[in-house]
């Protein structure tokens, strides 16, 4: 099978973290969403990361949906599911926020996105579930990841709403090996394989 990825995606990272830590080998492409490449754009006409095609070329988008594909008894577990939905709400409005700011024109008001992702996180993080950052539990490392990208891009909301608690865990959590193996400074040598992480 093949998943089409960023270096950068923090859909693609759950993605892949599940697939190493499962030991489930995918082909790994490598893309820029962002310029809309004919590669990405042939495999799937939403042309999005992450894309999973799998071995009878049935195509399947949506971080959520490859999970439940390649792991379907995390959505057997209630409260697996629940951190798992959280963890994707959080990075949703951290990539709003920040996709919006990256391509907010140098000219005119702020889009009203911003404002309101910026404002629907700082509410959402002071209440975060505290991270266990050794904890093998699926709903930790979810919002492990999440937190790491909250953190990654807008580093002045991460300093200001998330607990100092949280904050050190997520300096200990970054540590882990399937979170070094899934870092960009990694992904940006485009190993060809989940294994070759």
């Amino acid at each position: 099978m093949k998943l089409f990825v960023s270096p950068t995606s923090p859909f693609a990272r759950l993605v892949m973290v599940v697939a190493y830590r499962k030991h489930i080998d995918l082909s790994l492409v490598f893309v820029n969403p962002w310029e809309n490449s004919a590669e990405l754009a042939t495999a799937t006409p939403f042309s999005q990361v992450p894309a999973l095609l799998t071995d009878d070329d049935v195509l399947i988008t949506e971080s959520s949906v490859i999970i439940g594909f390649l792991a379907p008894e995390f959505f057997a577990d209630s409260r697996t599911t629940s951190q798992l939905s959280y963890s994707i709400s959080l990075i949703s409005q951290a990539v709003r926020a920040f996709a919006t700011q990256r391509f907010q024109p140098d000219s005119g008001e702020p889009h009203p996105f911003i404002e309101r992702s910026e404002s629907i996180l700082s509410a959402m993080l002071p209440k975060a579930p505290t991270l266990e950052p050794l904890s093998k539990d699926w709903g930790q490392i979810f919002l492990g990841i999440a937190l790491t990208y909250v953190q990654l891009r807008l580093p002045e909301i991460f300093q200001t709403a998330v607990s100092i608690v949280n904050q050190d865990a997520v300096a200990k959590f970054a540590q882990r090996d399937f979170m070094q193996k899934t870092h960009m400074s990694n992904l940006e040598k485009h190993p060809a394989s989940i294994l070759a992480l």
